[in-house]
């Protein structure tokens, strides 16, 4: 019974200690686990918090923590993929003018703020940028990184269409002029020894050049070498 009860305790302890190594972050939780060869983990959009949500400009970053379990202190093998779905960008080149008029009798040109306009412009860009960053970690160790898009030139005659679709006043898109939905599967795959200390895998996806991420489906698989 003394053994079984000093077993317990150190049971007990382990996991208290080890609980200290995972980062702590409000709202963002590891609520998987993966085992060092065991079983693919699979993440989906729910797994993923948006740490950049309350930042305003700022690009979608969606970030999954993973517990890691039996790191053998050896090589190990990453396979992190990832399937995401979002809304890619292009500028309408919208500009709102406002005139003020100097004390001489000249007229300065300025920038103003819809609907408050004295004039506007239209010069749409013709790139459309669609672009997804796969950043993995582990206990703030680089695994790998990989940046995958699906940019595009927009023909003349889309250009045209967009520029027709554009209310003049607000500077808004009206209709659906261009399809901007895309979908993009990364993939990082690397051979990492992490001297047994990967015990949290950090999964960060972010929407670069405007790129706005609507879903997220991403396995997980960590494996010792054969």
């Amino acid at each position: 019974m003394k053994i079984r009860l000093l077993l317990s305790f150190a049971l007990l302890w382990s996991v208290a200690v080890s609980a200290d190594e995972f980062e702590t972050l409000p709202g963002l939780a590891a609520n998987k686990h993966v085992f060092v060869s065991g079983s693919r983990v699979t993440l989906n959009h729910e797994s993923f918090t948006n740490v950049n949500k309350n930042i305003k400009g700022a690009n979608d970053k969606y970030v999954a923590l993973v517990r890691v379990e039996g790191d053998p202190a050896g090589p190990l093998i990453f396979d992190v993929d990832a399937t995401i779905k979002g809304n890619g960008f292009y500028d309408t080149g919208f500009r709102c003018y406002k005139y003020f008029r100097q004390p001489n009798g000249s007229v300065r040109i300025g920038s103003g703020l819809p609907p408050n306009c004295d004039s506007t412009s239209v010069n749409v860009d013709n790139k459309f940028y669609f672009s997804v960053r796969l950043n993995v970690t582990c206990n703030d160790m680089v695994i790998g990184t990989y940046t995958g898009n699906k940019n595009a030139l927009i023909t003349p005659s889309q250009v045209q269409t967009i520029e027709d679709s554009i209310d003049r006043t607000y500077g808004w898109i009206i209709g659906n002029p261009y399809e901007t939905k895309r979908e993009i599967s990364l993939l990082v795959n690397a051979e990492r020894n992490t001297g047994g200390a990967c015990k949290e895998l950090r999964v960060e996806l972010e929407g670069l050049q405007g790129t706005k991420i609507s879903e997220i489906t991403s396995n997980v698989l960590i494996a010792e070498p054969f």
